[in-house]
């Protein structure tokens, strides 16, 4: 969204934003994935100290890329959308406002 842009164009900048398009078959977007993680010198556990975003529109392959980076990098996999959907099904004072 517009809101975002301006982070996402901060984050570029620094060289700490990569966007890769998920127009493609789920192997040639982790292909995509990978040279990145490459480029940026990422490698399997211990990564404590990195945050790895995948951000996309509903059915885009977001599930399907972080199982691969799971697999392959021994990253934790946590879903906004699982945690919002659990706030919400909980009733609770935040999940009653994300309804």
């Amino acid at each position: 969204t517009a809101q975002s842009l301006p982070v996402l164009d901060h984050y570029k900048a620094e060289g700490m934003a990569h966007v890769i398009s998920s127009v493609a078959i789920p192997d040639e977007v982790y292909v995509r994935v990978m040279r990145a993680m490459h480029k940026e010198k990422v490698t399997p556990l211990p990564v404590a100290e990195r945050v790895v975003f995948v951000l996309g529109g509903p059915g885009s392959g977001k599930g399907t890329q972080c199982e691969k980076l799971v697999k392959d990098y021994g990253f934790t996999h946590v879903s906004s959308g699982d945690l919002l959907r659990a706030e919400v099904k909980s009733h609770s004072e935040v999940g009653v406002m994300c309804a």
